[in-house]
């Protein structure tokens, strides 16, 4: 092989392998399209646990009758936040996400309005209590339209909103150790009634008046 054939090989070598270096990766060319995709869930994750995890968990927390009743026990109280936390914002993402295939722009906008509707949620959940229902969807609407304008003029308000993603957290562990559920949750199990014997048992004589009307119980002077 002469000395021209052997430089012809090696540059068409070195062609090839300086053509597979260049080719980027599966992990490389992933990576941009999952960074994304995991802010945008943890928007969602943070604001819907403001719009609706909190307030949820709240009611639930305070009736715990309600579990009581239909005899549910502790693990499925924990599946119960668990649900309410984790749900919402996985549905609104998955909404998202196939909009990506359309376009990112139009993903990005349906995910910021998505964002502003939140908050005005959040605004009359947290408003509707201490002012009158007009003036809190006044101010929820407004709320809304703020942070739409504001998340569309700079992504610096996602940075922030992020960083409420620590909150639902909070909400599931204060509806598990301090709600009146807690009990529920740490419960070991049903307990058996006691039997209690009753040395020198009273007769007892229970009278039952249905639909008794009162006017038969009182005398001339209104008096029973």
């Amino acid at each position: 092989m002469s000395d021209a054939d052997a430089g012809a090989d090696e540059g068409s070598s070195g062609g090839v392998d300086d053509t597979a270096s260049s080719k980027p990766s599966l992990a490389a060319r992933v990576r941009p399209l999952i960074r994304p995709e995991l802010y945008r869930f943890l928007e969602l994750f943070a604001l819907c646990g403001l719009a609706f995890a909190q307030p949820i968990l709240d009611i639930y927390g305070r009736s715990a009758d309600v579990f009581v009743n239909q005899h549910v026990d502790g693990i499925l109280v924990v599946a119960f936040g668990l649900i309410i936390v984790a749900i919402p914002p996985l549905v609104l993402w998955l909404v998202t996400l196939p909009l990506r295939a359309i376009s990112p722009t139009v993903e990005t906008v349906v995910h910021r309005v998505i964002l502003a509707l939140l908050v005005g949620v959040f605004v009359v959940q947290a408003t509707a209590q201490n002012l009158s229902l007009a003036a809190a969807y006044g101010l929820a609407a407004a709320a809304t339209i703020g942070v739409g304008v504001a998340l569309f003029r700079t992504e610096a308000l996602q940075v922030w909103v992020r960083f409420l993603a620590i909150a639902p957290p909070l909400f599931l562990a204060l509806f598990l150790f301090t709600s009146n559920v807690t009990p529920l949750v740490f419960q070991s199990g049903g307990s058996e009634a006691k039997q209690v014997t009753v040395d020198n048992p009273i007769p007892v004589v229970t009278l039952l008046f249905d639909e008794l009307p009162l006017v038969s119980l009182l005398d001339g002077t209104g008096q029973v």
